[in-house]
């Protein structure tokens, strides 16, 4: 059990995992009866040469919002002001970027539009047509 995890809620904390991985996150969540962290946009601390950097959590998969059991973990520190500023300016970004690709989608793919303009009798005309000009 995770004793001081109650007193970061709704902070950006760092995370060291027992296999030694440190996950940097906001804390939103801790389910004492199921030892359960809930952390919002968990980025993973990587070195790359001299520059430490954060790399997304999941590369498959969208993870803005995870539940974790509380024993993989060694630790859960407050994170450095500086690593919380750098850390927000990035989600920042993160949500401008997803909020685009969201509004795209809508728009991509929006229903009443695609009746406009796929009309599946015209298609079944057209099939009919190049289908008698062949035979």
């Amino acid at each position: 059990m995770l004793y001081n995890v109650l007193e970061m809620l709704g902070n950006v904390v760092t995370l060291k995992t027992v296999k030694g991985d440190e996950i940097i996150a906001k804390l939103i969540g801790f389910d004492e009866e199921t030892d359960t962290l809930t952390l919002e946009y968990p980025k993973i601390v990587v070195v790359a040469g001299d520059t430490v950097a954060l790399a997304p959590f999941a590369l498959t998969a969208r993870a803005d919002l995870i539940i974790t059991e509380g024993k993989q973990f060694l630790a859960v520190m407050e994170s450095l002001k500086s690593t919380v500023s750098d850390y927000n300016a990035l989600i920042e970004e993160q949500k401008k970027l997803e909020s685009l690709q969201d509004t795209d989608v809508e728009e991509e793919f929006n229903i009443d539009e695609l009746d406009e303009t796929f009309n599946l009798d015209e298609y079944e005309e057209i099939v009919e047509e190049g289908e008698s000009e062949k035979g």
